[in-house]
């Protein structure tokens, strides 16, 4: 996955310290039962978690992969320390920007408040997506919700009249991602969005899967991703994994009855025999290195010779 340039690593305002900030706000403190003072000018509240809106934009930007492991740690160790981000909405309401899934997970536990760091008043919407993104520059995200940030923040430069090199590089500046990185990712948003869901996995070779992707034809979209989900149930994909399932789905026939694909073609799929070297005597020759593989070939291409001599027959 292309490395991401982290531009908050010095930022001057960054999130208040939650380890410090735990500290500080445990509950109440042994000093007559009154909150313990905080070490920081940002006002913090157990606010109840009915009166906090999440932030839109958070499933697009980041998901909420990791939500089951968010429960499953606040189950074992307690709210305590548990902490989110809000902005205030003005009409007695608050939205979360940071820390949407640890405030899904205590939704889903029937919590009744929860503890924020208040941060004043909502921004516009830019200025609320650059903090968001700000405050989890340092998770590791997957492919799909890292083209759907590129994009959203495309998007909101492109309504600040921003084009060419000078929107390139401040993405570059927001997201971290050079522009070779930038068209990459984009170009997953350009495939059919069962196929992009594909990428909703972190580690996965995405340059690989994205080729792959490119060359189903579309009748076989949907075999192809069952067939993907089966061969790899974990989503731990290797370049090897997703070749195996593409060979799989290209070999079976067609369950398009009413207008053949033109967009399989044997000759692009058995390259290693279509692009042998034939001498002027006639004999082939077959570096060594490729004759196992071409022995597999030849044997999956001789079942669709006959395939087609079948249909010739008819």
């Amino acid at each position: 996955m292309a490395e991401r340039r982290n531009r908050f690593d010095n930022a001057p305002n960054g999130n208040v310290d939650l380890k410090e900030l735990t500290m500080s706000i445990s509950g109440m403190s042994k000093n007559k039962g009154r909150t313990a003072t905080l070490k920081t000018d940002k006002q913090v509240e157990d606010i109840s978690i009915d009166l906090i809106d999440e932030y839109d934009k958070n499933e697009a930007l980041f998901g909420y992969n990791n939500l089951d492991d968010v429960i499953d740690s606040i189950k074992k160790t307690g709210t305590q320390g548990v902490t989110i981000n809000v902005f205030v909405k003005g009409d007695g309401r608050y939205l979360c920007y940071s820390g949407n899934t640890r405030l899904k997970a205590m939704k889903t536990l029937g919590e009744k408040k929860i503890t924020c760091i208040i941060e004043g008043l909502v921004p516009d919407e830019h200025e609320l997506m650059l903090r968001a993104i700000h405050n989890n520059t340092q998770r590791e995200f997957d492919p799909y919700h890292i083209a759907q940030e590129i994009e959203l923040v495309e998007e909101s430069l492109r309504k600040k009249g921003l084009i060419g090199s000078d929107l390139t590089d401040e993405i570059e500046s927001i997201t971290g991602f050079k522009l070779t990185a930038q068209k990459m990712y984009k170009q997953i948003r350009k495939l059919e969005p069962s196929l992009q869901q594909l990428f909703n996995s972190k580690g996965i070779p995405y340059q690989h899967l994205l080729k792959v992707c490119k060359q189903i034809p579309a009748d076989k979209i949907d075999d192809f991703i069952k067939t993907y989900h089966q061969e790899i149930p974990n989503g731990e994909a290797t370049g090897e994994l997703i070749d195996s399932v593409y060979s799989m789905v290209a070999l079976r026939p067609s369950r398009v009855t009413s207008r053949p694909s033109t967009c399989y073609q044997l000759g692009s799929e058995f390259k290693p025999i279509f692009h042998m070297t034939r001498g002027d005597d006639g004999n082939y020759y077959v570096p060594k290195n490729k004759r196992e593989e071409c022995l597999k070939q030849i044997s999956l291409l001789e079942e669709e010779l006959n395939k087609i001599k079948t249909v010739c027959q008819q």
